[in-house]
C-alpha cells in the first residue's frame, strides 16, 4: 500500500481527493524521515515575519512547523478542500499558536481566498490536479512580486512509496508549467531519492 494511492474522484480542477480513512499516513515517522519539513522550510528560505501559503495543507505537515518559523509577526494560510482535514489540523495546532488561519478551498480552485503571501508550497498535490495550469495561476496571483512557489512531487521512477510511475511528473514538466504562469529562476533538489522539490519565483 502506497501512502497516496487511495482517492475519490470529484470536482472541476481537482482530480482526486485523499481518502480520509488513510489520514494517519499523512503524518508518520517514515514520511517525516524521507521529507523532513524543517529542512524543506529552511531550503526555501522561509523567514520570521513572512506570510506562508500551504495549498493542500492536509493535517499540517508543513503548516504547523512553518508557524514556528514565521513567528508572531508572520502568518500561515493553511488551505485544503476537505473540511475534515482542516478540522484535524485545527486539533493539532498548539494552544499558544495563533498565526495559522484555516481556509477551505473549493472544486474550482482556491475560492474566495485572495490574501497575498511571500512563499507558497504545494506538496504532493500537483500530479492529482486535472487543470494544472489554471490552478498554478491562482497560486501565482496570490503571491507578492518576488514571492516563491515550492512544488514537491514524487520522482518519476519506481520508489518504495508513492503513486504509479505513469502518474508522476518530471522536473521539466513542472518547470514548463510554472514558466507558463509566470514563474522563473527554477531551483530543484532531491530528497531521499524519492521526492523532487522545485522552487520558482514570481516575476
Amino acid at each position: 500500500m502506497h501512502y497516496f494511492d487511495v482517492y475519490t474522484k470529484k470536482g472541476k480542477i481537482m482530480t482526486h481527493r485523499f481518502d480520509l480513512k488513510h489520514i494517519h499516513k499523512l503524518d508518520n515517522p517514515k514520511r517525516k524521515s524521507l521529507l523532513p519539513p524543517d529542512k524543506v522550510l529552511e531550503m526555501i528560505g522561509l523567514k520570521d515575519g513572512e506570510t506562508f501559503l500551504d495549498v493542500g495543507a492536509g493535517i499540517g505537515f508543513f503548516s504547523i512547523p512553518a508557524s514556528a518559523v514565521v513567528g508572531n509577526s508572520g502568518k500561515v494560510f493553511a488551505v485544503d478542500i476537505q473540511p475534515e482535514m482542516l478540522d484535524e489540523l485545527g486539533k493539532r495546532i498548539p494552544a499558544n499558536v495563533t498565526n495559522i488561519q484555516l481556509i477551505q478551498s473549493d472544486d474550482a480552485g482556491l475560492g474566495a481566498f485572495n490574501e497575498l503571501s511571500d512563499k507558497a508550497i504545494l506538496s504532493l498535490v500537483l500530479h492529482e490536479i486535472e487543470k494544472q495550469e489554471p490552478f498554478l495561476k491562482e497560486i501565482h496571483d496570490r503571491l507578492n512580486i518576488g514571492g516563491t512557489l515550492t512544488i514537491i512531487e514524487w520522482l518519476k521512477k519506481e520508489t518504495e512509496i508513492g503513486p504509479p510511475v505513469e502518474e508522476r511528473m518530471t522536473v521539466d514538466d513542472i518547470d514548463k508549467l510554472m514558466e507558463k504562469v509566470g514563474f522563473s529562476g527554477f531551483k530543484s533538489i532531491i530528497f531521499s531519492d524519492t521526492f523532487q522539490v522545485i522552487t520558482g519565483q514570481k516575476v
